[in-house]
């Protein structure tokens, strides 16, 4: 009986990660919206590495932006 229903845990896992991998970086991406993509600021490399080695923090709104445009890459 338990391993019946491990099997079935594992299934439910299964069809929950096809289903994200699925959708992310997908037209089915709540963040690739055209309104999205047109309000998301570039970002330097410059940026982007000061950040990184500590000499210029981004905001976490901003760092949320950073990962938003690394999807429309």
């Amino acid at each position: 009986m338990a391993e019946r229903q491990g099997k079935l845990e594992g299934l439910k896992i299964f069809a929950k990660n096809v289903f994200k991998g699925a959708t992310v970086n997908s037209i089915f991406d709540p963040d690739m919206t055209e309104k999205k993509v047109q309000e998301t600021p570039e970002f330097t490399a410059k940026q982007i590495l000061n950040h990184y080695r500590g000499k210029e923090k981004l905001t976490q709104e901003q760092f949320e932006q950073l990962k938003r445009s690394a999807k429309y890459m």
